[in-house]
């Protein structure tokens, strides 16, 4: 019985194994906000330089002229630019492309030439501080949250069972 009252006072290889992978998946959710949630964008006149990243909005025109390389319906390309072709065409290395239905198709940065005249228009694409400042904030504290609490639930840590130390006399001896 004392043996069943040790075991229930530690946690068991079950409950460390959900603890461990709800870690995880709060740690691969911190990341992916990390690299999706923390981005501004602003506009930038005129055709990008080489090497900037780049939301490129497509127009009526560039929809229909980009569709057997994009696909139907496409909203925004995102990637970087990777040269200007004079004032008419620039190329982007494409990483991602978003429908107009919200849908997003992930790309490896593959090279397309984009005419200017089928585009609304370019946007920069830039890590906000502030933003990834807030998130990794509240990421941290709310992990922090999450293993206070389990270790209130679960009873502490465990601690030393046998007292430890050297054992002190009766009193009165």
């Amino acid at each position: 019985m004392i043996r069943n009252a040790a075991r229930s006072t530690t946690p068991s290889a079950a409950r460390v194994a959900t603890t461990a992978r709800l870690v995880r998946a709060g740690t691969l959710a911190g990341a992916l906000g990390l690299s999706t949630g923390c981005y501004t964008t602003r506009p930038i006149l005129g055709i990008p330089d080489a090497g900037t990243p780049v939301v490129a909005a497509l127009n009526d025109r560039g929809r229909v002229a980009m569709a057997d390389s994009l696909g139907q319906n496409v909203d925004r390309v995102e990637g970087t630019a990777v040269r200007r072709e004079g004032d008419s065409t620039v190329i982007l290395a494409v990483n991602r492309v978003r429908f107009i239905s919200g849908n997003e198709n992930r790309w490896n940065g593959e090279q397309l030439t984009f005419r200017v005249s089928s585009l609304r228009g370019f946007e920069e694409r830039r890590l906000s501080r502030a933003r990834t400042g807030a998130l990794v904030g509240l990421s941290v504290g709310a992990l922090v949250a999450f293993i206070v609490t389990r270790q209130l639930v679960s009873g502490g840590s465990g601690g030393d069972r046998d007292g430890g130390g050297t054992p002190q006399p009766p009193a009165g001896s």
